[in-house]
């Protein structure tokens, strides 16, 4: 098939052709491309292990393989420079990634929809958000099912995120947003489906997680060292502490100083010191200034522009902001490790999204377990002190075991009173282990307690330190001491009202969505625990039907109103409270004054009825459930005096067939009846 004018002949190729040998379709193959324009080779192979058989080969494109850094050197080389190419290497790489997400076929992009609308359908609280370019094609995906926002409500306090395509450069760039739980576990709050790196992406994707959730920010979010990300954090949520990653920035420092940490022990430690060790600002500084001197390091430029961001990942700095213990964003990793096989092109991304589920509920279900294990047993207290006691009543099993090995490291510390001061007290806490020095200030007025190496900040728990210094006057935790996220009822929800903007009366749209928005949230809180048993279901349909009479008065109330002439009732109860009707006319700012009043008067009168019926109703149920157990207890009572007295008939009955039935007789003998004085209702029967 070497001819041209063959080749001019060779029809284009189509699914289902067969091919009796390897070479045939080769040549087949080889000939097309030349028809068209390009040159071929073989590429992978598949065969049977045992029998050697030919089960697959690729033939692709001659030039396929190449890497993108190749290309681009390439594409310099051609236009005599890089100032002459318009665009840099992310740029390319970001151009060929969105190219190859403009390739999914329609059935991925209309079978995504199908799904989502069919997990919306199955659950009402599921937010989902697609951003399509000019060309309606996918460009990012956003994702979060009520479960998810719910636990965001819970333990969203510190988020991690990450992206793959880092690591994962053909792929789907995948991104979650992570978190972790009272018992330290992984808890999904949502996750993205990214095609670029670009600000603009971040942004929408930051500004879409917060409507997702309820217009509510993280306090600290943890990301790898990405300008972008950094710069759409600061846009989209300037009330969240950035920190980076502790884990990505040593891989971005064995990569630009490799030959430091090759050549020299120390430096690997002193680094680590720089980021980890420090309690104050002017410590860390000194540190860093004798490192950069020791090791020359004056002139990098990689570690310049480090230090400008020692912000987001001095631990010295970070300290202040609550971080649950969390310095990298490991957790994602391990996340993405599962995942990266289902983010190739070639895979169906339905496929992907039914394997994240199933992940999801791994996690849920460990949750759940976790959660059994706790209500049935309790952990074991090494030291039998009442503050430790009291810790185990509180806090979850993983947490009290950090907890109490904070207790166990203030035995081996040494205390000493520096300072007092009226109420303050000041102390010095001296570790023999590793002879750090720490300061802890306490406050008998209101019982505050603060050590310079900030622990409960960063943390939440008390440290060794501040356990050591008032080990002779504390005998429970303070309240103000214990994250509820970290204890025992932390999966209960609060149904605080969500900020709806300004109390005053405002009628825009803007207003009524703030207000829809913050009742949909609280509202699906209460679906969530109204579903768990059927008691709570029937009570949360109990007080949802008195709501809906409320609302009812209350928006007939509304109405009237907005009448030229009209009046104001009360919300009165069945027992008659006495309905106010004020009369006015349009102007007098007297008689509208008195009517806000009186409103208000029977407004209060009518909540105080509603509580008052709803404590009612709670005090029937349960002499409706006392009298229904009494009337069980009685109920079997009566079962046992009548099986009772069914035995004893039963045995009376026995006794009387005895009584009457004959011994057997000889023919010979015959009977006597002889009269006995005693009264029996029984003959008797002499032979």
């Amino acid at each position: 098939m070497d001819d041209p004018d063959m080749d001019e002949k060779v029809p284009n190729p189509e699914i289902g052709m067969e091919f009796k040998t390897e070479k045939d379709a080769y040549d087949f193959y080889n000939s097309f491309g030349r028809k068209v324009g390009f040159s071929i080779r073989k590429h992978s192979v598949k065969k049977d292990k045992k029998t050697g058989v030919l089960k697959m080969r690729d033939f692709v494109c001659s030039k396929e393989g190449i890497k993108p850094k190749a290309t681009y050197d390439f594409m310099t080389k051609q236009a005599g420079g890089r100032q002459n190419v318009g665009y840099n290497l992310v740029d390319y790489k970001n151009y060929l990634r969105t190219k190859r997400v403009k390739a999914m076929k329609k059935f991925d992009n209309e079978g995504l929809l199908i799904f989502f609308k069919r997990k919306q359908a199955e659950d009402p609280m599921f937010f989902y958000c697609i951003q399509f370019d000019v060309q309606d094609c996918i460009t990012n995906i956003f994702w979060a099912d009520g479960r998810m926002i719910l636990d965001y409500e819970r333990f969203g306090d510190v988020i991690c995120f990450d992206t793959t395509y880092k690591t994962n450069e053909y792929g789907r760039p995948f991104a979650p947003f992570i978190g972790v739980n009272h018992h330290r576990q992984t808890v999904i709050f949502g996750a993205a489906l990214l095609y670029d790196e670009t600000i603009d992406s971040f942004k929408w994707l930051f500004r879409t997680f917060c409507d997702a959730m309820c217009k509510k920010e993280p306090q600290t979010i943890l990301t790898d060292q990405d300008k972008a990300m950094s710069n759409a954090i600061k846009i989209e949520l300037p009330g969240t502490v950035h920190r980076i990653c502790v884990w990505h920035m040593f891989q971005n420092a064995c990569k630009h100083l490799s030959h430091l940490f090759c050549s020299s022990k120390s430096f690997g430690n002193d680094f680590s010191r720089c980021v980890y060790d420090f309690d104050e600002e002017h410590e860390f500084l000194e540190a860093w200034e004798r490192m950069i001197m020791k090791y020359n390091l004056t002139d990098n430029i990689w570690l310049q522009q480090l230090f400008n961001e020692k912000e987001k990942w001095a631990l010295v700095y970070g300290k202040n902001s609550f971080c649950a213990d969390m310095k990298s964003t490991q957790r994602c990793e391990s996340l993405n490790k599962d995942l990266k096989k289902y983010l190739h092109p070639g895979q169906n991304i339905i496929r992907f999204f039914e394997h994240f589920e199933r992940l999801v509920d791994d996690r849920r279900n460990a949750e759940l377990e976790a959660n059994f294990k706790m209500t049935q047993s309790s952990p074991i207290v090494t030291f039998p002190v009442s503050i430790l006691k009291h810790a185990a009543s509180v806090y979850t099993p993983t947490i009290f075991k950090l907890f109490q090995a904070e207790f166990g490291d203030s035995l081996d510390q040494i205390v000493e009173q520096v300072d007092e001061s009226g109420t303050v007290r000041k102390y010095q806490v001296l570790n023999r282990r590793n002879q750090s020095l720490h300061i802890v200030t306490v406050d008998s007025m209101d019982e505050s307690i603060t050590c310079s190496c900030r622990k409960f900040e960063f943390m939440g728990i008390l440290c060794s330190h501040a356990l050591k210094a008032t080990n002779h006057t504390l005998t429970n935790i303070p309240a103000k001491y214990i994250l509820k996220r970290w204890t025992r009822e932390a999966a209960s929800i609060s149904f605080s009202s969500l900020s709806s903007g300004s109390d005053s009366i405002d009628k825009s749209k803007k207003s009524q969505s703030r207000r829809y928005n913050s009742l949909l949230c609280n509202f699906m809180k209460l679906a969530t625990m109204g579903c768990e048993s059927e008691e709570a279901f029937e009570c949360a349909s109990k007080h949802l039907e008195w709501m809906l009479q409320d609302l009812k008065k209350i928006l007939k109330a509304k109405e009237n109103e907005k009448e030229p002439s009209s009046y104001v009732e009360s919300l009165s109860n069945e027992k008659g409270i006495q309905a106010y009707r004020v009369k006015f006319e349009d102007g007098d700012v007297q008689q509208r004054s008195e009517i806000i009043k009186i409103k208000k008067e029977a407004h209060e009168k009518a909540m105080e009825s509603y509580y008052i019926k709803r404590k009612s109703a709670e005090i029937i149920e349960v002499r409706e459930k006392a009298h229904e157990i009494k009337r069980k207890e009685n109920c079997r009572g009566r079962r046992r005096i009548k099986n009772s007295l069914e035995r004893g008939k039963s045995k009376r009955c026995r006794q009387k067939e005895q009584i009457d039935t004959p011994n057997p007789v000889h023919l010979s003998q015959q009977p006597t009846l002889v009269r006995s004085n005693v009264q029996s209702p029984f003959a008797q029967v002499t032979f």
